[in-house]
């Protein structure tokens, strides 16, 4: 049993609804809405969800920030252990490197990464510096005590 409608007059008549725009479903700032399907973005970026007639998601990559806080530590160190002359050029491009590396800008990003670089020679340099004179410390003094017990007594 078919049926066809070959005069207007007893075709259904349908009227056209006004058109509502798609809109995307609710997101949180640190998710996705992609078809309908909520999901988390890479670790890194931040989302922009643009409503139109079809939802649409552009990802806007943003660059994460490098931490000197090892060369801060290692310049403590050498500071505190190796050298203050050392320890403190090193404490101080490290903490310049920190600075810079939270700018958006690829040229500072570049700078902090020479000055954090620097600051790890520094800080190394500073080791083998403080090692060494440890070294020719102890050596000097055991010549010394050696020195003074050849000697009569009361001529050290």
């Amino acid at each position: 049993m078919t049926s066809s409608w070959s005069d207007a007059a007893t075709a259904p008549s349908y009227t056209r609804l006004q058109e509502i725009p798609a809109q995307a479903p609710t997101a949180s700032p640190s998710s996705v809405v992609i078809n309908n399907t909520t999901a988390s973005p890479a670790p890194g970026h931040s989302v922009i969800v643009v409503n139109s007639e079809a939802p649409s998601v552009m990802y806007q990559v943003s660059p994460l920030v490098q931490s000197f806080s090892c060369h801060i530590l290692l310049a403590c160190f050498t500071f505190w252990c190796c050298g203050v002359l050392f320890g403190l050029t090193a404490f101080i491009l490290a903490v310049l490197a920190q600075s810079h590396s939270t700018s958006l800008n690829p040229a500072d990003r570049e700078t902090a990464h020479k000055l954090g670089k620097w600051s790890i020679v520094m800080s190394l340099f500073g080791m083998l510096v403080g090692v060494i004179v440890t070294i020719v410390v102890v050596c000097v003094t055991v010549i010394s005590a050696n020195e003074c017990a050849k000697r009569p007594e009361g001529h050290c």
